[in-house]
């Protein structure tokens, strides 16, 4: 038990030598490694403009959590397993990379060819590391995914609003002149061979993975073996393990993706093909071929060192269904979510997973609607957005959270019919005191005062809301 009286869900035990590699049984049969060459994209981090240097700063959610979260685990593993050396490091985990030593240099979306199409994958994951109430709305748009500029630079237009400049003193000239601010994140597209790939789109591949991964064993110095998952069940299908691969916490949380890591690395894997958790992701598969697939990243493992950690799932049953966290229970936002197979005969191994980004980008526009209503009151409080939140979830399912989300956007943005609309809305919806303690025509007259005043709070007053008439 956790020293809080939560059941623990991993424990990790830290390398005493960094230079020598996980032990474990070997696999039933031989990796199915594959020579293969793929079209990478990923950030071009080493050609960063300033600007675009201290954007990347509004893209820190991953190492918030890891700064607010990592003592706890600490603790948990020391309380667990006093004698061991348990996990100290100061480095956020990545998905499938087993530790906090590989970097975010070695992580790619694959593309469906040389211009860098990759159906919007990197964007969403991107877009995952964005905390819009924390750090303020903004967009970001992949433009080697808009086949119709035929000059279109490889590269991320970002536009920060002025609404997020003002939280920003690196914006405040952008603020000041009350102008959106384009920055530009370069793009590298690149052709990479490998000889010892493990690609997951792959049936076979798919399938010996899921077969051997969940019946992985860790030898101790003593050739004791420990199963990594000791109270599940092995697995022998693909989309029996999907669920786990596809943990929404940032990093992918605990449990496969993390023990994969440190098995693929130490198996002498070159890098992985795995389904994107931010994305409709799905592979077409006839008479044993793949012939498309949408939604993939790579991580590359070459020439990295030997896998730092060795980590156990302590949960007792897989997720049959996408969570935010193994240990948590189903989330009622991601109920529409759906992972399918294909049974027709020819296209055995085909799959797809079903509005997974129609769920996220509803939840975005949510946390977008309550970073504009925390901004025109610029003291609201924790309570008060949380009260905001679960008014604006009433409508389900979770795909039409999104335009509920969006009309109230839209009318703290100045739409007029947006905002009788919304008005009308919360009138015949909510309960008296919900509505006043909200106070949807005083946020209107509140974001009007604070645009009008480009964003200063001193010169918002301080009059009471507006009374909408009820006849309206």
């Amino acid at each position: 038990m956790a020293p809080d009286g939560k059941p623990l869900t991993m424990i990790h035990f830290m390398s005493r030598d960094p230079a020598a590699p996980l032990r474990f049984v070997p696999p039933e049969t031989p990796p199915p490694f594959e020579a293969k060459s793929l079209v990478l994209k990923q950030l071009d981090t080493e050609h960063l403009e300033p600007a675009a240097q201290r954007v990347m700063s509004l893209f820190s959610s991953a190492r918030d959590n890891w700064d607010r979260n990592h003592q706890r685990w600490i603790e948990e593993g020391r309380a667990h397993a006093p004698d061991y050396e348990v996990r100290t490091d100061e480095r956020a985990n990545r998905r499938f990379a087993g530790d906090g030593y590989l970097s975010s240099t070695r992580y790619f979306s694959v593309c469906r060819d040389a211009d860098g199409y990759d159906g919007g994958t990197m964007e969403r994951e991107l877009t995952a590391y964005h905390n819009p109430i924390g750090q303020g709305i903004l967009d970001v748009h992949d433009l080697s995914n808009e086949p119709w500029e035929p000059d279109r630079p490889a590269a991320f237009l970002l536009l920060v609003p002025p609404v997020t400049a003002t939280r920003h003193e690196w914006l405040q000239e952008s603020a000041r002149q009350w102008a959106p601010t384009a920055i530009f994140l370069p793009v590298r597209i690149t052709e990479v061979s490998f000889s010892r790939l493990i690609d997951l789109r792959v049936p076979h591949v798919a399938d010996w993975f899921t077969r051997n991964l969940t019946r992985l064993h860790w030898l101790d110095g003593e050739d004791a073996a420990t199963p990594a998952f000791r109270s599940k069940p092995p697995l022998d299908r693909f989309l029996e393990l999907l669920p786990s691969l596809l943990v929404q916490d940032l990093g992918g949380g605990n449990g496969a993706t993390r023990i994969a890591g440190q098995w693929l690395r130490s198996l002498g894997a070159e890098a992985l093909v795995f389904p994107s958790a931010r994305s409709n992701c799905r592979v077409e598969v006839r008479d044993g071929n793949v012939v498309d697939s949408y939604g993939w990243n790579l991580v590359d493992y070459r020439d990295a060192m030997p896998a730092r950690f060795q980590s156990f799932d302590l949960t007792e049953t897989w997720p049959r269904s996408v969570l935010e966290e193994i240990d948590q229970p189903a989330c009622p936002f991601y109920a529409d979510v759906e992972l399918v197979a294909v049974d027709q005969h020819g296209r055995e191994g085909s799959w797809a997973v079903q509005k997974l980004e129609e769920t996220r980008g509803s939840r975005r526009m949510l946390d977008g609607a309550l970073s504009l209503y925390q901004w025109a009151w610029g003291d609201a409080s924790a309570d008060r957005s949380q009260e905001l939140r679960d008014v604006l979830c009433i409508t389900q399912p979770a795909t039409f959270l999104g335009s509920q989300a969006g009309d109230f956007i839209r009318a703290l943005e100045g739409d007029e019919p947006a905002r009788g609309a919304f008005l009308d809305w919360a009138l015949q919806s909510l309960a008296p005191d919900v509505a006043r303690r909200i106070d949807f025509q005083g946020t209107f007259q509140r974001m009007d005062a604070r645009v009008a005043s480009k964003g200063t709070p001193d010169l918002l007053t301080s009059s009471p809301p507006i009374k909408r008439d009820s006849s309206h």
